[in-house]
């Protein structure tokens, strides 16, 4: 009788290491475009003009091309997400994705990601409640207290709910007129990737610089930071940054 429970644990204790596993592997980039489609993809390069991807499943390994300003946010996996705004600038958002799965996802226009419960939409706001450690708007849900929020219908560009439905709240539009639809490229390999860095105590650009071959005109620019800001500087401990490294 030991045995057979035995075995039963063990075969359990299996199961749930496998779906470990491929819940890790599964893992892939993500764009959400300004129309309110989403899909899991490979991105190869981003840009403040375009974005080149693949889709996950196509194994001719064709590469598509959109213009940045289509797109809300794209998800780095394993790295974070990174917003756009109408005229193509990016800039870096959340870490770590909510969980569709277990709650609701509100999106700001402003470039936020916001696991919710118990949303509910009247004429003019939007209510919902977060578990987080303090008051207020929080990315994650997690231990603590439930605080509920209120937000202007105006700030809330699209929620995602956890049956997979999206309803988009308030259009985002685009400064100029371009094509909303992908293309193909046609033989055109990646010339660079994005990578985020985190800063620590005491970084600053001219540490960045001489650690990944860039300048600190490069580091400003692809993080919209202010043009004043001073190679010697200390950065904001926790911030990430993203860095464009030559493809290997």
């Amino acid at each position: 009788m030991e045995t057979i429970k035995m075995r039963r644990y063990v075969t359990l204790l299996l199961g749930f290491i496998f779906l470990a596993i491929s819940s890790t592997c599964m893992a892939y980039d993500h764009i959400i475009f300004r129309n309110g489609r989403e899909t899991d993809v490979k991105l190869y390069q981003i840009t403040d003009d375009k974005i080149i991807f693949g889709y996950i499943g196509d194994k001719t390994g064709t590469q598509h091309e959109v213009a940045s300003k289509d797109v809300f946010m794209v998800y780095i996996e394993k790295q974070g997400n990174v917003y756009i705004t109408p005229d193509g600038k990016r800039f870096t958002g959340e870490s770590k994705r909510a969980d569709a799965k277990r709650n609701d996802v509100i999106y700001l226009i402003r470039g936020v990601e916001i696991a919710a419960d118990n949303i509910k939409i009247t004429e003019s706001n939007i209510h919902y409640s977060v578990k987080s450690k303090g008051a207020g708007i929080s990315g994650l849900i997690g231990k603590g207290n439930i605080s509920e929020v209120v937000l202007d219908k105006s700030e809330v560009f699209m929620i995602r709910y956890r049956s997979g439905i999206s309803d988009i709240i308030t259009p985002i539009e685009i400064i100029e007129e371009s094509v909303s639809d992908t293309t193909t490229v046609e033989n055109q390999q990646p010339q660079f990737v994005v990578i985020f860095h985190a800063v620590s105590k005491g970084e600053n650009l001219e540490k960045l610089s001489s650690k990944y071959n860039v300048t600190p005109k490069q580091i400003i620019e692809w993080n919209d930071l202010p043009q004043k800001t001073k190679p010697t500087s200390s950065l904001t401990v926790g911030i990430q940054l993203m860095i464009y490294q030559p493809k290997k």
